[in-house]
């Protein structure tokens, strides 16, 4: 077998790979891959709700996850997002860190506090004295 080389106009181009990239990428095309019978055609709502079923039954090799099946909402879910907004929808948000509490908040006069600048506790531990609080009978 005799190897050619390419043009010149044809080794400048870049390759489209149809594999995706990224994680996203391949969680969003596993997620259609799975509702592509869901929303290819349109169906009535029991037939619908019947195929869901039948999908959700399956195990599946869920990309970047140990899970092995999907619900039925989920299902529904998914198709619901493509048939709005395409493929895109189905790329999962990127998630957050949880918000600060409001000890931590800038803003917040005792989220400068340190044990050095607070006041001692023992005010507390005189009122609960004085009022009888913690006595064993």
């Amino acid at each position: 077998m005799e190897f050619r080389r390419l043009p010149p106009y044809a080794r400048s181009r870049r390759k489209t790979n149809p594999m995706p990239d990224s994680k996203a990428e391949k969680i969003a095309i596993f997620r259609y891959g799975r509702n592509a019978p869901l929303v290819l055609e349109t169906l009535p709502r029991g037939e619908l709700t019947r195929r869901a079923e039948e999908i959700a039954a399956r195990v599946y090799d869920v990309p970047h996850s140990t899970r092995r099946q999907v619900s039925v909402d989920t299902l529904l879910d998914w198709a619901l997002r493509y048939r709005r907004n395409g493929l895109d929808s189905l790329i999962p948000k990127p998630r957050h860190a949880p918000r600060p509490t409001a000890r931590h908040h800038a803003g917040n006069p005792r989220a400068d506090r340190t044990p050095e600048t607070r006041k001692p506790a023992s005010h507390r531990h005189r009122f609960a004295a004085s009022s009888g609080a913690g006595r064993r009978r």
